[in-house]
């Protein structure tokens, strides 16, 4: 499933590119969102009929080749020069924080009135997620892009070395789909993953806040990512060794 949809991701993101340049980023977020509900749409008639597992991981390559370049360009242009750590990081906090209402939530819901109502719930909230973009006013600046220019970023000077950075980035991969189940084979509590999640999170919080401003003020980025790279790579090690709620 996560091979076809990071694998039509590849393809289809220089697309997602063009209608962004084509339409401005407020909506293409909409965009992706209409999308997203489709995905979560296509999850929920899974059983009824397995080929809707394949419409799902196409429905989820295309709202993420929309909506991440979106989200990224928006933030880019509107972030202040010597605070961008510290938005960043804020605006980070802000999802960790709804994030830990979100698995408790999400885990009581489904041990009461089950998927279903969780997946409606779910897509209530992604379209009012969107209505702050129609109290703003952006102007899209209609920018050609060339399908095949994304691809030979890749191989150039400067951004050839971040590719290769990026490949480290796949890890999130296994933190977002292997992990998740990882932890309910050990705790067999829908509400208890929840609560887990949510204390984690909340730890999150408060160190991002603190690794924004330092990146702003007393350190440059890379010295904090070389640090805490070296940091997540000994956790997976440690995660090796995890048999009991309490250890997780």
């Amino acid at each position: 499933f996560y091979a076809l949809v990071y694998g039509a991701y590849v393809f289809l993101v220089p697309l997602g590119g063009k209608f962004l340049g084509r339409f401005g980023y407020e909506r293409t977020i909409l965009v992706a969102s209409l999308v997203y509900i489709c995905y979560y749409l296509a999850l929920f008639s899974i059983p009824s009929n397995t080929a809707f597992l394949w419409l799902a991981a196409v429905l989820f390559a295309i709202q993420k080749s929309f909506y991440w370049p979106a989200f990224h360009l928006d933030f880019v242009r509107n972030a202040r020069r010597g605070e961008v750590g510290r938005e960043f990081s804020a605006m980070w906090s802000v999802a960790q924080l709804v994030a830990i209402i979100g698995p408790i939530a999400g885990g009581a819901i489904v041990a009461l009135f089950g998927f279903q109502t969780l997946f409606i719930v779910v897509s209530v909230l992604i379209l009012t997620s969107n209505i702050p973009l129609f109290f703003t006013r952006e102007v899209p600046k209609r920018e050609e892009l060339a399908y095949g220019s994304t691809f030979s970023l890749l191989t150039d000077r400067v951004h050839g070395r971040r590719a290769i950075a990026y490949l480290g980035f796949g890890e999130e991969l296994i933190w977002m789909t292997l992990w998740p189940i990882f932890i309910f084979l050990i705790v067999h509590n829908t509400v208890s993953v929840g609560s887990i999640v949510a204390f984690a999170s909340l730890a999150a919080v408060v160190t991002t806040l603190v690794a924004g401003r330092l990146t702003d003020t007393r350190h440059h980025p890379k010295t904090i990512l070389s640090l805490t790279s070296v940091i997540l790579s000994a956790l997976w090690v440690l995660r090796a060794f995890l048999f009991a709620p309490l250890q997780l």
